[in-house]
């Protein structure tokens, strides 16, 4: 079950990020790394939550690239 919800959390941390809510996909995305057991999975979420963290703080500015 924790595959489901792992991949269920983690899906829902793209599309969040992906509409542009970064402090919630950065809350998804943290939750997904807590409850994967797949290492790398594990490092991609932590990468995703650090960056939708630093976007939300500090969004792209005109001619910086995403």
């Amino acid at each position: 079950m924790a595959k489901v919800t792992d991949r269920r959390n983690s899906e829902l941390a793209a599309a969040t990020e992906r509409s542009g809510d970064y402090r919630k996909a950065w809350a998804l995305w943290d939750k997904a790394a807590g409850e994967t057991t797949n290492h790398k999975h594990r490092i991609w979420c932590i990468n995703r939550a650090e960056f939708c963290n630093r976007v939300a703080i500090r969004p792209f500015s005109q001619g910086e690239s995403k």
